[in-house]
């Protein structure tokens, strides 16, 4: 009756985008149902003016008249010579179907029942021989998701929690509550559902219908790749390749595969207006790193941080898409405007590192959460920082790296922020974690294995565990899972 946190290893997790696409041995393929073919897109040309890709179809697409929009870049980016990249051959038809289908996760409802008060235990695998202490005890009438088959160990029949782990049958019963309706003020959402090399790409109506739908092959070696990435409209999704050792970022459109391609850059993330944004690198023969905005409506590429020696490090969109906020040297806050405006917002004192970084939605504010290291709140109109305790962890492995290729700390408002705790000394500590940044109150929500948290409506919150997407009322603590797949973006 005892409980642990799974160990089950989250297969899409990768290393950060950067590393990954990085790899000298990293490559991508796409195939999307939407198309027989594929339009593969030259890749923008960096001209005196931005310029529009033009398709390179595949043997059997009709060639598509090209066209070449009027520019709308915020800056011009520099002459040089335009690159030719191969299009992505086709994913094999057999490596999607290894992947459960789109839509409603299959999981029981029940409840914590185990007729003595006392609380059901998770373990990382079925059984009791071997194992090490529980990270969570669950409560008498806490809900959970049992998914896949039972197993019978030591005696015991067990099941599968979703973003729990396994706990033993006897000690649940039914629950009779009828499933969640999807939130009124949602319409729909879209899903990166993902399993060692193979990736399916979706966007589901509010009833989980599938609306569009891609697949996305990616294999590599070394450190790994960044998981594939939805834009928020759910009509992009963005993934890195590899051509001769050169990183490319690839931006495919669900409607029809179309796929605009641009070497040398690798993906830091999506404004809220479905611009993309970009690092670059040029080696000729010291390496340079660059910042630029794709536009995957136009397939124009500004360049608003021409390549200059040193690294920008992850970024950080401002809510309003006008600027981007950086770490780049671990020593200073950085604003850097798309008109190429370069500001110095903040000073971070000596081993005070930030991890990963997300802004407040007012954009007042910068939150930096590394592993293990203490939260560290940036003010941004007047660079002083505030520190947030965390839980005590069981070991000091690590300090202010960031958290991974997905995000696992963010804002709820502008008064509190969100974030995941998986190495406290006591068990009770680790989950989702809810502060209130005016008095330091904190809220605990036992689930493991937990990334992606954003803010789905107000309210509720979206994660993602046990390979689903889930959401979470913040009034009543309750959750459910929603969907197969993970990097929800929720379309409203």
């Amino acid at each position: 009756m005892r409980r642990a946190l799974v160990t089950r290893t989250k297969r899409w997790l990768a290393a950060a985008a950067l590393l990954a696409t990085m790899a000298a041995g990293t490559a991508a393929m796409v195939a999307f149902a939407a198309t027989s073919g594929h339009a593969e897109g030259k890749p923008p040309v960096a001209a005196a003016t931005p310029v529009t890709a033009t398709p390179t179809p595949s043997a059997s697409t009709p060639t598509p008249a090209a066209s070449t929009p009027s520019p709308t870049s915020v800056v011009p980016t520099p002459a040089a010579k335009p690159v030719e990249t191969p299009p992505p051959p086709p994913v094999p038809q057999h490596s999607t179907e290894l992947l459960p289908p789109l839509g409603p996760v299959s999981a029981d409802p029940v409840r914590v029942h185990t007729g003595d008060s006392d609380c059901l235990n998770v373990r990382p695998a079925p059984g009791t021989t071997f194992q090490t202490d529980a990270l969570f005890c669950l409560s008498e009438g806490a809900t959970l998701w049992l998914s896949g088959p039972a197993q019978v160990v030591d005696g015991q029949t067990w099941r599968f929690a979703l973003g729990l782990g396994w706990v033993a049958a006897r000690y649940t019963v039914p629950d009779p509550k009828p499933a969640k309706p999807f939130p009124a003020l949602l319409k729909g959402l879209g899903v990166v559902q993902r399993d060692g090399d193979f990736a399916n790409v979706g966007r589901l109506d509010s009833k989980l219908n599938v609306l569009s739908r891609g697949s996305v092959l990616t294999r590599s070696q070394g450190i790994g790749t960044a998981p594939p990435r939805l834009s928020p409209s759910g009509e992009y999704v963005a993934y890195p390749d590899v051509d001769q050792g050169r990183p490319i970022t690839r931006i495919a459109r669900l409607a029809d595969g179309f796929v605009f391609s641009y070497p040398n850059t690798w993906y830091e993330g999506w404004s809220s207006d479905n611009r993309l944004l970009l690092g670059t690198q040029v080696c000729s023969p010291e390496c340079r790193s660059g910042l630029s905005v794709a536009d995957p409506r136009t397939g124009q590429q500004a360049e608003f941080a021409p390549p200059a020696a040193g690294y920008y490090g992850s970024g950080a969109w401002a809510p309003d898409g006008k600027s981007i906020l950086f770490v780049p040297d671990g020593k200073s806050v950085v604003r850097i405007a798309l008109d190429g405006t370069r500001t110095t917002v903040a000073t971070i004192p000596d081993g005070a590192g930030l991890g990963e970084i997300s802004v407040s939605p007012d954009g007042n504010f910068l939150l930096g959460a590394g592993t293990l290291a203490p939260l560290r709140v940036v003010d941004l109109r007047d660079g002083s920082m505030r520190e947030l305790p965390r839980a005590q962890a069981r070991t000091q492995i690590g300090g202010s790296c960031g958290s991974g290729a997905s995000q696992r700390s963010g804002w709820i408002d502008s008064t509190r922020v969100v974030y995941h705790e998986s190495f406290a000394e006591n068990r009770a500590n680790n989950g989702i974690t809810l502060v209130n940044l005016a008095d330091n109150t904190r809220r605990v929500f036992s689930f493991a294995f937990v990334q992606d948290l954003q803010l789905a409506a107000p309210g509720l919150l979206s994660f993602t565990s046990g390979d689903a997407t889930w959401l979470l009322d913040l009034a009543t603590g309750e959750s459910w899972p929603v969907a197969v797949g993970a990097g929800a973006v929720w379309l409203h």
